[in-house]
């Protein structure tokens, strides 16, 4: 479930105070989270590359909003494709 309070009066900690007990009595797992906040993410990468790729186009066209901080693999083979976008490879 999504609630947009861009017209709304209320902040996220009292968003989230007032949904705790209809939560409660539905015995709900939840979380909030603000979605104006960007998120950070690492990718890790298995032998093939394919995946890596195309996560690194959509996150270059601006489609994976996020910051990418680092990528991460136990094969060398992709630390060319990170590195030649200035990201750290470990």
């Amino acid at each position: 479930m999504a609630f947009d309070l861009a017209d709304c009066n209320v902040s996220l900690e009292r968003m989230t105070e007032l949904w705790k007990p209809v939560a409660d009595t539905h015995r709900m797992s939840w979380r909030m989270h603000d979605t104006r906040r960007r998120r950070r993410m690492a990718i890790l990468v298995g032998k093939r590359e394919h995946c890596l790729r195309e996560l690194l186009w959509r996150w270059e066209d601006g489609q994976l909003d996020c910051d990418l901080p680092l990528v991460i693999s136990n094969h060398k083979s992709a630390e060319g494709i990170v590195k030649r976008r200035g990201l750290p490879f470990h």
